[in-house]
C-alpha cells in the first residue's frame, strides 16, 4: 500500500486509487508510486480489468503548480509507460476535474467514464505550455482536429456531457462513480470490445483547419507562442506517423517550457494565486457569511455588481432614486442575461436562476436585514456622502457600506457614517460583470473582518481581487493615467495618432490608446476633462482640454457615432485613419508653440509606460500597494497589459532597472518633474531589487 497510490481488487477487478490531496495533483513524487500499481495489476492474472479512480472525489487536478516550468523526465514518461500497459481494459473514473496531465492520464486508458459534474480539460496555454504528455497526439485521434484545436488552444475546461459529446468521455455517471464505473467495466469484460488507445486510431488531415487556427492565433493569440506551438503538434498528428507527431510534440514543449514568454505566463499565475492572501489579516480571522446584498444605482456599473452578486448565488435588491430608472437598470440587466442566454453562452436555467436573485426595491428601509450594500452612483463626493449617511441610518449596524467608486476618498466617504470600520471601497472594472480584476480599497478605519469579507466576496463572485490602499485613482488608474497622459502629450509633440495607436498594438496590447478612447467613448474623456478642470481651471488651456472640447463639438463621440479620433466602418468597426483629426492635433501643436519631433515605436513604447512604472514605484513606496506582483495583475487584467510580457513591474525587471532609471533621468531632463524618478526605483536599482518581488507594508 502506497502513500500515493493503492490498488485493490473487487469483483476481478483490479481498483487503483491515486491520491494527492488538495486536488490530486500529478506530482513526480506522488507519480511514482503510480506505475507499480500498474505493473502489479496487470501481471494479477486473478485481475481481469483495472478503474483508475482519484482519491479526494477529485479525478486529478493537473501538475503539480510548484513544478511548473520544469522539464521531469518522470513526468513526461509516465505516460508513455501508461500507454504501454495493454492487454487488458483500462477504464479511467472522472470525477469533478481531470485537468491537463490529468486528462493526459486519461487518455492513456481504453476508456473514460465521468460524473455527471465533472469537467475536463487541457489548460496549458494559459502557462505558455502545450500539454506535454501526448496529448497533443492523442486529442485530435479523439475528437478530430478542428475540435482538439478548439479545446488546446482556448484551454477552456468543458462538463461531462460535452466531453461525451466530443467523443472525449465514453460514458456519463449520474450516481456512485466507482460503482458505475465498476458496471460499465463488467460490461467490457462482456462484450469484449476490441482495445484502442488513442495514439492506435488514425487522424483526419484537416488543412483548411489548421490554416484557419493559425490565422485565429496570428490576430487574436499574437505574442503568445503556445497557440502556434499547439498548431504544429496537431498538424503533425493529422499527416505524420505517430512517432514523429510524439518528437515534433517534444521538441515543442521544450521551446515552450525554456521561453521568456512561458516564463510570463508562470509569473503571472502564481501572482494571481497570491494577490488574495493578505499578511496582515490573521488566518484565524474568518470572513463574515454573506447572505444578502443590495446595489444601489443602475447604471453600467451597478447593473453587472448586481449580476455578479447573482453569479455567486446571493440574493440581490436593487435600488434607483426613483423608479423610472430602477425600471430602465433592471430592463437592461434582463437584456444583459437574454443576449448572453442567445450567444450560447448561459442556459436558460441559469438565467432565470440568476434574474430570480434580483430584486428591484423603491423603499431604502428594505436594507434593515441587508449584509453587504454596494454604492454604484455619479463619481460626485457630496452625493456619495448623503448616501451613506442614509445607509446607515436605515441599514442595521453589521452591514458592511462599500463603495464603488474609482478615485474619491473613501476615508471622506466613510466619514459620512457612523461605522467608518464597516465601510471600504470595491472598485470593479467597466463591465463589471465580465471584467476579472478589482479593487479591494482599505479605508484608514477598515476592520480585519471587513476586509476579510470583501476579499472573500469577490472571490465568491469569480473575480481576483487586489487589497490597494486610499489615494486618488487608487492604484491602477492612478499609474496607468500616466500611460494615457503621455499618449496625449507625444500626438502634439508630432508623433502622428495612428503611430502611437500601432506602437502599443505592436507591444501586445489588444488596442491602442486612440483607438480604446473611441472604444469607451470621447464623452467619458470630456467629463473627466471637464472634472479636472474645475479642480484646476488652467487645464482647460491646454491641447488637450481643446482636442477633445472640439470632438464632442463635431459629435465625435467615439465608435457608438463610427467617429472620433479614427471614423469607423459599421458594423465591424473597423478603425480608418482621420486626416481632419490629424489636422486638429497640427494646428492646436502649431498654436501652443509645440516643438514636432520624430518619434521611433520604440520611444513611443518607453515614453507610455516608464511612468507607469515610475509611478507603480511610488505606490509601493507609499504603501498603496503590498507587492510588485499585485500591481502586475491590476495591470494584467485591468487594462490588459500583454500577459506574455508578466506585468508591467515584471516587464521592467526583465528590461533592467538600471536602463529604465536611466531613460527616466534622461525624459525628467527633456520634459520635466512629471518624470522625476521615484525614491523607490532609485533604491531598487541600487540594492539590485526586483519589483515584481517586492513585498511592503502597507499604509
Amino acid at each position: 500500500m502506497g502513500k500515493y497510490a493503492t490498488l485493490e481488487t473487487k469483483e476481478g477487478v483490479g481498483i487503483i486509487t491515486f491520491s494527492n490531496p488538495p486536488v490530486n495533483a500529478l506530482s513526480s513524487y506522488a507519480v511514482a508510486e503510480l506505475v507499480p500499481c500498474f505493473e502489479e495489476a496487470i501481471n494479477d492474472d486473478a485481475i481481469q480489468a483495472i478503474v483508475l479512480i482519484g482519491g479526494n472525489n477529485t479525478f486529478i487536478g493537473g501538475a503539480d503548480i510548484n513544478e511548473f516550468g520544469k522539464t521531469s523526465d518522470q513526468i513526461t514518461d509516465i505516460f508513455k509507460i501508461l500507454d504501454e500497459f495493454d492487454g487488458k481494459p483500462i477504464v479511467a473514473a472522472i470525477e469533478k476535474y481531470a485537468l491537463g496531465g490529468g486528462l493526459e492520464v486519461a487518455l492513456c486508458c481504453h476508456f473514460r467514464i465521468a460524473a455527471i459534474s465533472a469537467k475536463v480539460g487541457l489548460p496549458e496555454v494559459f502557462l505558455g505550455l502545450l500539454p506535454g504528455g501526448r496529448g497533443t497526439q492523442k486529442l485530435p485521434r479523439l475528437v478530430g482536429v478542428e475540435n482538439a484545436l478548439e479545446f488546446m488552444m482556448t484551454g477552456k475546461n468543458i462538463p461531462a456531457n460535452q466531453a461525451k459529446t466530443l467523443g472525449l468521455v465514453d460514458a456519463i455517471s449520474e450516481g456512485n462513480l466507482l460503482e458505475d464505473a465498476l458496471a460499465f467495466t463488467k460490461t467490457i469484460l462482456k462484450t469484449k470490445p476490441e482495445l484502442k488507445k488513442p495514439l492506435s486510431l488514425s487522424c483526419e488531415p484537416k488543412p483548411d483547419a489548421i490554416k484557419a487556427a493559425r490565422h485565429i492565433a496570428s490576430m487574436r493569440m499574437r505574442g503568445f507562442l503556445a497557440p502556434q506551438a499547439i498548431i504544429n503538434c496537431v498538424e503533425a498528428a493529422s499527416t505524420k506517423s505517430v512517432e514523429e507527431g510524439l518528437k515534433v510534440e517534444r521538441d515543442e514543449f521544450i521551446k515552450l517550457v525554456t521561453s521568456k514568454e512561458c516564463f510570463a505566463q508562470i509569473y503571472a499565475f502564481f501572482s494571481e494565486k497570491q494577490s488574495s492572501k493578505i499578511p496582515f489579516l490573521s488566518k484565524d480571522m474568518l470572513p463574515i457569511s454573506i447572505k444578502s446584498a443590495a446595489v444601489y444605482g443602475l447604471g453600467n456599473m451597478g447593473n453587472g455588481i448586481a449580476m455578479n452578486f447573482a453569479t455567486a448565488g446571493i440574493p440581490v435588491r436593487v435600488f434607483e432614486k426613483d423608479k423610472e430608472s430602477l425600471d430602465k437598470g433592471y430592463a437592461r440587466i434582463k437584456e444583459n442575461y437574454e443576449s448572453t442566454h442567445k450567444k450560447g453562452r448561459l442556459s436558460k436555467e441559469k438565467m432565470d436562476r440568476s434574474l430570480s436573485l434580483i430584486t428591484p426595491c423603491e423603499d431604502i428601509s428594505e436594507l434593515k436585514e441587508i449584509d453587504v450594500l454596494i454604492e454604484a452612483i455619479f463619481e460626485d463626493m457630496d452625493l456619495k456622502k448623503k448616501l451613506f449617511t442614509q445607509f446607515c441610518k436605515h441599514s442595521n449596524e453589521n452591514t458592511l457600506l462599500i463603495s464603488n467608486t474609482s478615485a474619491l476618498n473613501i476615508d471622506t466617504i466613510a466619514s459620512a457614517t457612523k461605522r467608518p470600520d464597516k465601510v471600504c471601497g470595491m472598485h470593479f472594472f467597466n463591465p463589471a460583470n465580465k471584467m476579472k480584476v478589482l479593487e479591494v480599497v482599505k479605508g484608514k478605519a477598515s476592520s480585519g473582518p471587513t476586509l476579510k469579507t470583501v476579499m472573500s466576496l469577490a472571490k465568491s463572485m469569480k473575480k481576483t481581487p487586489v487589497l490597494v490602499g486610499n489615494c486618488p485613482g487608487f492604484v491602477n488608474n492612478r499609474i496607468f493615467a500616466h500611460f494615457f497622459s503621455q499618449a496625449a502629450t507625444l500626438i502634439f509633440q508630432g508623433a502622428p495618432i495612428t503611430q502611437v495607436d500601432k506602437a502599443i498594438w505592436d507591444f501586445g496590447f489588444p488596442m491602442g490608446p486612440f483607438v480604446l478612447n473611441d472604444l469607451t467613448g470621447i464623452n467619458l474623456s470630456w467629463l473627466m476633462a471637464q472634472a479636472e478642470a474645475k479642480k484646476k481651471p488652467s487645464s482647460k488651456e491646454t491641447p488637450y482640454y481643446q482636442l477633445i472640447e472640439r470632438l464632442i463639438k463635431e459629435e465625435r463621440l467615439g465608435q457608438r457615432t463610427a467617429k472620433g479620433y479614427y471614423t469607423y466602418n459599421l458594423p465591424d468597426r473597423s478603425p480608418i485613419a482621420d486626416p481632419l483629426v490629424q489636422d486638429w492635433v497640427t494646428d492646436l501643436a502649431q498654436s501652443y508653440q509645440i516643438k514636432q519631433q520624430t518619434f521611433s515605436d520604440e520611444d513611443i513604447v518607453k515614453r507610455c509606460l516608464y511612468n507607469v512604472i515610475n509611478e507603480a514605484c511610488k505606490c509601493l513606496d507609499e504603501g498603496m500597494a503590498l507587492r510588485g506582483s499585485d500591481i502586475d495583475i491590476l495591470a494584467l487584467y485591468g487594462y490588459a497589459f500583454p500577459a506574455y510580457r508578466g506585468g508591467i513591474m515584471y516587464y521592467a525587471d526583465q528590461i533592467g532597472l538600471s536602463s529604465v532609471l536611466d531613460d527616466i533621468k534622461a525624459f525628467q531632463a527633456q520634459l520635466g518633474d512629471i518624470w522625476k524618478p521615484s525614491a523607490f526605483l532609485e533604491k531598487a536599482v541600487k540594492d539590485n531589487l526586483s519589483l515584481c518581488q517586492t513585498v511592503v507594508q502597507m499604509t
